[in-house]
């Protein structure tokens, strides 16, 4: 992750490897990297990402994102269980 003042860069990595990048303002927070994860990398209906920072999850969506971390994306279905 590269931050120049303008923009945060965001390497965003899924299980198989590299998924690519995406750019977030300063002081960007934990939403503001899910939105963007989620337009770039679309997932089918039903499944989302959940997102990891340095091995722990992102449950907290008000987060700074600091230049730096690592990110990784899992693609995740909901079981019946979680869906009740």
């Amino acid at each position: 992750m590269a931050e120049d003042g303008l923009r945060v860069q965001v390497e965003i990595r899924g299980l198989a490897g590299n998924l690519g990048e995406v750019l977030l303002r300063p002081g960007a927070t934990g939403w503001d990297l899910a939105s963007a994860v989620h337009s770039k990398f679309p997932v089918q209906s039903g499944v989302f990402c959940k997102l990891a920072i340095e091995n722990e999850p992102v449950l907290n969506k008000g987060i700074p994102i600091k230049a730096g971390s690592a990110v990784t994306c899992v693609r995740h279905a909901p079981s019946k269980q979680e869906q009740d």
